[in-house]
């Protein structure tokens, strides 16, 4: 009536309006068309209250923005009708009218009463002779798509009644009409209905229901009659075969009208296959009540019914909209199971009912029952439904009550861990009321599981169109432990939550709090652990209004761990700030050292959003990340280092940089980043990280994978790309470590049945593992990478095969290892047989659980059985089995090892051998060292290991002697030493020069990683050092061999005897530990030196310094009495010491002398005890073979026989220990040609020969033997190469020949 009064003042006043501004004009309608929540904008209107005006742009909007837009508008109209009651309008049209969507819903509650169909009763008639929209665009969040059409119209509403055309016709791609003739007399009540709409396949209806296969859609709708007998047809049809059809009649019946419909049809094509079996071949409608002429309203009778549906029911509503009596039933049911439409539930039988009776009682009952119901992998038995309350109209709580669900027999069986959450049994109850304003109100509403339970409250309230919430819902799982396998990691302690909010949909203000506690909480993860901490606090509180979204609050707290977001998002801004601190990061590990703080902060939220953030640490760590995410220069660029590197790598020096960018302005965001370290360490990294072209290519270098893997020296790379454009990202990459190695990484990652395989040609595994040379092969796939994936992997080389086959990850994780190495001589020279290891590992995400067993064909076992990775880096293990001593031949250097160890222990704490407490034994055992010269036999030995220490005993017979071991070392750096070891009666033999029995009381003290020492007292007995019958005088010793491609074994051997060249090592190329000496050596009885005539008795001491790979004796021996028998003759010993300075090998002086009439000879040996010199003097002065001659027969050696010359030279031989020195002179003194002393290699007898040249071409020689016999050779050169050579002997045997020669170099 307003706007109505509004126009009619405007016609009395036009003299005045007519001169009035446009602005102003529509200004006025604005404000007269616009509501709360409806803006009304207007623009170019002109011609206001003549008989053509026009509008220019026409806007509607609601909060949510503009939703229509009329342009091009056209009134053609009778303004002078207006006084006489009438508006005429002759056309109506526009250019072009926008329906972006549909509005927001208006302001108001619809009215609970029930009216009487009538038309709007108005002061003035209108009439619209034409109603065209040259251009109507509707879009698409209308109908599911968008569409183009024209709509020509007229309507008429006067005192006569209602009349109404339209036409409706699609002008875009597709076809289409909507045709509606609609009419009302007031005078008989009589109404007519013409309703067509027709459009063919893939219209805008087929859309917007989602019919299948998108059909022709035709509907009909024609009815006519006074409402006191009206009748109407509908019917609706698709791909032109009809699928509902029915009628619709109402009729007087007294005051009232009484109304009927009954429609129904096979409407199967309109669904989707899985409701089709829900509704079968017919379903039905059917309904019949009674509308009364005061507004009350009874529905008889109301029957829907399906294939596996049924509902029947009754209700009646006061004259104000008050329920009466209500009686519904519902069933369910099938042949089998019966799947609800549009749901994956399914169900074997369900049932409910709801009454209600004024006549009986205020009282409502409502009861239901559903069985074997089954959804999303839960299933349950029985589902129980019971309800009661009361309905009193008028009251303040017009309606009240109870109700209780519960779910019996639930069961989770693909998902044990969810089962054991939920429980067999499960109760949901809830009081509800509805208040007179309409509230409704759901409280104590509890929901029970055996875990925990939820309760809270609920209430709805509708205001102005909107309904306001108000909710407040708390949590308490008491124990969290139940939930550890759902989760997948140890659960322990108990959280709380409580979350409270009030609403106002749609479209109102939201505000939302909430608060989290753990208490005692642990999740198995120590480091986690650390920054969750048994007490944790959780609290939120934001809000949404016209102002926009605020994160008021937003804390998690506890003792390690603070951290707050706070921010604002409107239309014009919106800034969101983060800061994070850790208080110690040594509590996540204990590498890290100081607090770790995070700032972030986002701007322009509605624009570029900008971002800067910054990570900083006490340990070295940082990051910036600056940039912006939204924009056409949207990127974001990273800058992160690690300095204390090293703390997690250690053999990286430098720090960890990384850096790049991330681009995200165009449709998928680019990643280029480089990551580098030292020593020689980068990884680069780019391209798109989504999209159809999604693929990161990286190329990551070693210079020396070595510093990382010390078996595999050298350069080392994997190149590749990961395909991110599907749904399951692959890899392609090829790995190459080392010369021996180059391997093919490819496949799916994340595919259901994704497998990733690797396969690594080794050209040869000698070069990663030394004793194993030769060709080898690497094959491994992973398969069920999207969930706990699996690995098959195998290993083949020469005389090795390796497997590994498991689950890597999750509750059944656990690996299976084989290998089998045909024979041990491959790792140590000597080991004979092969040796088969056999393992499993099962848990490998919580505490790993181990049982290997190792088996050799030469009778060794070891059995390892426990549990690894324990909280704190603990491990549980127990350890048994049988060693033979040879298996540690090669770190043994050259010492033979024969016996067995027995060993059984176990292991509580970290791998380490701290932990190691149980009993190694050894008996019966054997070792000998070639070096020392020393076996022990008989050896029985233990090792006690407790308390991170192995307490030692041991004894054997060694050399004829005694050994006795005790004491102990520890098992933690730097393993401190203190072993007592005594000797007694030890025979000990070197080379055959020394010979002595001894008894020692040795100790090793000391950290044995830094500086062992050994120190004690040796004593001496029966000590005797030869003088080797050989080798004096000068014997020129063997010239060092050079081995020329020599074979591996061979190599082997003479590295294991110590005489390979530039060996530094020894055994399998163990370095032996340089352990200094402070031992004191002494004589208890004389010492005695013996050979070459000499018998001495000498008598001292030495102390032994150095290492015991270079000992350095220091000391002497003094003579205390001695004779040299010399040629049949005594000389007593005038002069001795033995000296002993630095060397293994003393020196000798010794001085004998003995007087021959007026000549005083004397022999002085002097040198090492292992090659001395033996020189001839007197007193006076001869020559040394003058003095020889005089010893032996009291003459001149020019007044000799041939016999006695031979004598001679035989005495010098002896003397001289082969030496050519003293015969040489001889020679020269004789004036011979050649002297030589023969010995037969098979009778041992000596001969003299004695040669001389008689001319250039003639040489004769006389052989003499010690038979005397004598045989005179002649040899003739006769040519280059040939030879007559011709004998003759005492006995007068004569022979002759002709030799031919000829020498090669």
């Amino acid at each position: 009536m307003r706007r109505l009064a509004c126009i009619i003042l405007a016609a009395l006043c036009w003299p005045a309006l007519v001169h009035a501004q446009a602005a102003q004009i529509e200004a006025l309608l604005e404000r007269q068309l616009s509501t709360d929540g409806r803006i009304v904008e207007i623009d170019g209107f002109t011609g206001a209250l003549s008989a053509q005006a026009e509008m220019e742009q026409l806007r509607i909007s609601d909060e949510a923005g503009l939703w229509l837009q009329l342009d091009g508008v056209v009134l053609d109209w009778d303004r002078a009708a207006l006084l006489r009651g009438r508006l005429d309008v002759r056309a109506l049209t526009a250019d072009r009218l926008q329906v972006l969507r549909a509005p927001a819903p208006a302001p108001g509650v619809p009215s609970t009463q029930a009216s009487g169909f009538r038309i709007p009763d108005l002061p003035i008639a209108i009439r619209v002779d034409r109603f065209a929209l040259d251009r109507v665009e509707l879009g698409a969040p209308l109908l599911g798509t968008a569409l183009t059409a024209r709509i020509e119209a007229s309507a008429s509403l006067d005192d006569t009644g209602l009349a109404l055309q339209l036409l409706a016709e699609r002008t875009d791609t597709q076809t289409g009409e909507i045709d509606l003739d609609l009419s009302f007399a007031r005078a008989d009540e009589a109404l007519n209905v013409a309703l067509r709409v027709a459009e063919p396949g893939g219209g805008v209806l087929a859309e917007a229901l989602d019919l299948p296969g998108r059909p022709s859609v035709a509907l009909s709708v024609a009815g006519s009659g006074p409402l006191d007998a009206f009748a109407a047809d509908l019917t609706l049809a698709t791909d032109g075969v009809p699928r509902l059809g029915g009628d619709i009649t109402i009729r007087a019946d007294g005051a009232a009208r009484a109304f009927r419909a009954d429609i129904s049809g096979d409407i199967r094509p309109l669904l989707q296959p899985d409701a089709r079996a829900f509704f079968g071949p017919q379903t039905r409608l059917a309904l019949s009540g009674l509308a009364e002429d005061d507004g009350a309203l009874s529905l008889d009778d109301l029957s829907i019914r399906t294939a596996q549906f049924q509902a029947n029911g009754g209700l009646r509503l006061d004259a104000d909209g008050a329920p009466e009596q209500l009686d519904v039933t519902l069933d369910i049911q099938g042949d089998g199971p019966v799947r609800l439409p549009g749901t994956n539930v399914e169900l074997d039988r369900a049932a409910l009912a709801l009454s209600f009776d004024a006549a009986q009682g205020p009282d409502w009952q409502l009861s239901g029952r559903a069985e074997a119901v089954a959804a999303g992998g839960i299933t349950v038995g029985v589902v129980h439904l019971d309800g009661s309350g009361q309905i009193t109209p008028g009251a303040r709580a017009p309606f009240d009550g109870a109700v209780r669900a519960t779910a019996s027999g639930v069961d989770a069986a693909d998902d044990p861990a969810l089962a054991a959450i939920i429980g067999p049994d499960l109760t949901l109850r809830t009081e509800v009321q509805a208040d007179a304003d309409g509230t409704v109100s759901l409280r104590g509403l509890t929901l029970e599981t055996p875990h925990g339970t939820v309760r809270g409250l609920l209430d709805l309230t509708p205001t102005d169109g909107r309904v306001q919430i108000i909710a407040d819902v708390a949590a308490d799982v008491p124990a969290l432990a139940p939930f550890a396998d759902l989760a997948g990691v140890p659960l322990a302690g108990a959280v709380t939550a409580d979350l409270t909010a009030e609403a106002e949909l749609p479209g109102g203000e939201i505000a939302l709090t909430l608060t989290g506690q753990s208490q005692g909480l642990d999740i198995g993860q120590p480091r986690l652990e650390a920054l969750i901490t048994p007490d944790t606090r959780l609290d939120l509180a934001m809000r949404r209004d016209a102002e926009g979204t605020r994160i008021e609050r937003l804390t998690l707290d506890n003792s390690a761990l603070s951290a707050q977001v706070s921010g604002a998002a409107d239309e014009a801004d919106g800034t969101l700030a983060v800061t994070a601190t850790v208080r110690d990061m040594s509590s996540v590990d204990p590498r890290l050292t100081g607090p770790a703080d995070i700032t972030a902060t986002l701007r322009d939220l509605q624009g570029t959003a900008a971002l800067v953030a910054e990570l900083d640490t006490g340990f070295g760590l940082g990051l910036q990340l600056d940039g912006s995410l939204a924009g056409p220069d949207a990127a974001l660029r990273f800058d992160g280092a690690l300095a204390a590197v090293d703390r997690f790598v250690p053999v990286l020096r430098d720090a960890l940089q990384l850096r790049g960018t991330l681009d995200l302005a165009g449709a998928h965001p680019v990643v280029d980043a480089a990551l580098r370290a030292a020593p020689g360490v980068m990884l680069d990294v780019n391209g798109p990280v989504s999209g159809p072209e999604a693929a990161l290519r990286f190329d990551a270098r070693l210079d020396d994978l070595g510093a990382f893997a010390p078996p595999l020296p050298g350069p080392a790379s994997a190149t590749g790309v990961l395909d991110l454009s599907t749904a399951a990202p692959t890899i392609d990459a090829t790995v190459q470590a080392n010369p021996a190695i180059e391997a093919r990484v490819a496949g799916p990652l994340t595919a259901a049945d994704a497998a990733l395989t690797i396969d690594a040609p080794i050209a040869n595994l000698g070069a990663l593992v030394a004793p194993l040379p030769g060709p080898a092969s690497l094959e491994a796939t992973l398969t069920e990478l999207s969930g706990a994936p699996t690995v098959s992997a195998t290993l083949l080389a020469t005389g090795l095969r390796s497997t590994v086959q498991g689950r890597i990850t999750g509750p059944d994780s656990g690996l299976d290892v084989q290998a089998r190495l045909d024979s041990l001589a491959r790792l140590a020279p000597g080991l004979t047989g092969g040796a088969s290891l056999s393992a499993a590992l099962g848990d490998l995400e919580g505490p790993t659980r181990l049982s290997a067993a190792l088996r050799t064909d030469s009778g060794a076992t070891a059995d390892i059985a426990g549990r690894v990775g324990l909280d704190n880096g603990r491990s549980e293990l127990t350890m048994d089995g049988r060693l033979p001593l040879g298996l540690a031949a090669p770190f043994a250097g050259n010492r033979a090892l024969s016996g067995a160890a027995q060993f059984d222990l176990q292991l509580a704490g970290p791998l380490a051998l701290s932990s190691v407490t149980g009993l190694v034994q050894v008996q019966d055992g054997r070792v000998f060292d070639p070096d020392l010269g020393v076996t022990v036999s008989g050896l029985s030995a233990t090792a006690q290991l407790r308390g991170a220490r192995a307490d030692l005993r041991a004894s054997g017979a060694v050399n004829a002697g005694t050994l006795a071991v005790t004491g102990g070392v520890d098992l933690t750096a730097p393993y401190a030493t203190d072993v007592q070891v005594d000797v007694a009666n030890l025979i000990y033999a070197l080379d055959g020069l020394v010979r002595t029995r001894v008894g020692a009381a040795l100790s090793l003290s000391g950290p044995a990683q830094r500086r062992l020492a050994i120190g004690g007292t040796v004593d001496l007995f029966d000590t005797e050092v030869r003088v080797p019958d050989t080798g004096l005088g000068g014997a020129t010793p063997i010239p060092p061999i050079r081995h020329v491609g020599a074979p591996p074994a061979a190599t082997q051997t003479l590295r294991r005897a110590g005489v390979a060249s530039g060996d530094a090592t020894t055994g399998a190329g163990v370095a032996r530990t340089a352990v200094p000496l402070d031992i004191r050596i002494t004589a208890r009885d004389p010492s005695f030196v013996r050979g070459r005539g000499l018998d001495a008795a000498f008598d001292g001491g030495v102390q032994l310094r150095g290492t015991a790979q270079s000992p350095e004796p220091v000391g002497q021996f003094t003579l205390q009495r001695g004779r040299l028998d010399f040629l049949g003759r005594r000389l007593d010993l005038t002069e001795g010491v033995i000296v002993a300075a630095g060397s293994a090998i003393p020196r000798l002086r010794v001085v004998a002398q003995t007087i021959l009439d007026d000549l005083t000879a004397r022999i002085t040996v002097e040198g090492p005890a292992n090659a001395p010199e033996i020189s001839i003097s007197s007193t006076p002065d001869l020559p040394q073979d003058e003095v020889l001659a005089r010893l032996l027969f009291g003459r001149s050696i020019d007044t000799l026989s041939p016999f006695q010359v031979a004598r001679l030279v035989a005495s010098v031989r002896t003397l001289a220990g082969g030496s050519s020195g003293l015969l040489e002179a001889t020679r020269q003194r004789l004036n011979f040609d050649n002297l030589d002393i023969r010995t037969d290699a098979t009778t041992g007898a000596t001969e003299l020969a004695i040669g001389q040249r008689l001319g250039e071409d003639v040489y004769s020689e006389v052989e003499v033997d010690s038979k005397g016999d004598v045989q005179l050779n002649l040899n003739l050169d006769i040519g280059a190469n040939t030879r007559l050579r011709g004998s003759v002997t005492n006995e007068g045997d004569t022979g002759v020949g002709i030799f031919w020669e000829r020498d090669y170099d």
